[in-house]
């Protein structure tokens, strides 16, 4: 493989990756002793993160520099939000709610990183 198809590649399976990954939460949305509908409606609600991201890659397929950007703005602008949920709502510690905001955050980072090398190596070269 080349290395221009790597760097073309990489940053597109790694962010699937990741969808597929935040998608995973919305099996929270089952639970037993609720009505399908309402099950259906938590699970589409944890899927709203999943979908938009899937939204951002598409950005990002097409033009890397502005999905990197912007997947890169939106890991790191939601990192506050998800470390004061976990450690003020969910009673974490400090070390427990920067550890799920490394899980939850860093790879969203990491995937708008990938792009946005990826757009320098090549320069959206087909």
């Amino acid at each position: 493989m080349k290395q221009q198809h790597l760097f073309r590649w990489v940053p597109r399976l790694f962010t699937i990756a990741v969808i597929l990954f935040i998608g995973s939460f919305s099996a929270d949305g089952f639970q037993s002793g609720i009505p399908f509908a309402a099950q259906l409606q938590h699970v589409l609600m944890h899927l709203l993160p999943a979908i938009f991201l899937s939204l951002l890659l598409a950005v990002a397929w097409r033009w890397q520099r502005a999905g990197g950007i912007a997947l890169l703005a939106v890991g790191l602008s939601l990192a506050p939000f998800v470390f004061l949920l976990n450690h003020q709502r969910n009673h974490f510690t400090v070390a427990q709610s920067l550890l799920i905001v490394a899980i939850i955050n860093g790879p969203i980072i990491a995937s708008g990183s990938l792009f946005l090398l990826s757009a320098h190596k090549y320069s959206n070269a087909v």
